[in-house]
């Protein structure tokens, strides 16, 4: 009989960056919270509610959840900026409170931060928007490895 290895309880209590825990965390609420601001801001600034579509499709899942603040991050820099220096405020909204939820992560080392920013659109979201059959899965695969490796 094999066991599992179990995993170790101090994994998520260590001081981690937003990153980390949106690629390897179970929050959605907290995903959610900080797409649902972001989504508002990128209809705000486009003029259009596409961004609040997309956001719909993030509530369906985790990994859609993932994919969507992956692409949110490639084109609002508020979150960005928000996700470098670990200091997320959610509206609330999505974790059906009308308080607003404030959570300190440990902020990203900005040379990591500066490169991958730099490397999310050309490595990223490029190629997985060139190939029609990507998944969602491998957005956030490919992110979590621009994430690892910068």
């Amino acid at each position: 009989m094999s066991e599992t290895p179990a995993v170790s309880p101090y994994l998520f209590t260590a001081p981690r960056d937003v990153i980390f825990h949106v690629i390897y965390g179970v929050n959605m609420h907290m995903i959610l919270d900080m797409l649902y601001d972001s989504a508002l801001r990128i209809s705000e600034y486009t003029g259009r509610c596409t961004a609040m579509k997309v956001f719909e499709c993030a509530r369906t899942s985790l990994l859609n959840a993932r994919a969507v603040f992956i692409l949110f991050l490639s084109v609002d820099s508020n979150l960005r900026e928000r996700v470098a220096c670990g200091d997320i405020e959610g509206s609330g909204a999505e974790s059906g409170t009308d308080d607003k939820c404030h959570m300190v992560f440990q902020a990203l080392c900005p040379f990591k931060s500066e490169r991958l920013f730099l490397g999310l659109q050309q490595e990223v979201i490029e190629p997985w928007i060139r190939h029609n059959c990507n998944t969602p899965s491998d957005l956030v695969d490919s992110f979590e490895n621009e994430y690892l490796c910068s």
